[in-house]
């Protein structure tokens, strides 16, 4: 396999890993989950958000989900 052949092959690998990429983050950065909407409910009104940034265009994740939903059925906010 000569130099142009790699490099083709290597943009397109490139290209893939973009468009799994692209499709991934579309499927994970999807609206909240049901289970903390009322919990986002209360954080709002608490003026805790706007969400932290989280390095997509996501409104929260999982984790960030969880903290909100602990913290409001700890009655904190």
């Amino acid at each position: 396999m000569n130099i142009d052949q790699r490099l083709t092959t290597l943009e397109n690998k490139i290209q893939q890993l973009e468009l799994d990429n692209m499709l991934l983050t579309n499927l994970i950065a999807k609206a909240p989950p049901e289970w903390v909407i009322d919990s986002l409910d209360r954080a709002r009104n608490s003026n805790l958000i706007p969400y932290p940034f989280v390095g997509i265009n996501a409104q929260g994740s999982l984790d960030f989900y969880r903290i909100i939903d602990l913290l409001a059925k700890k009655e904190i906010i």
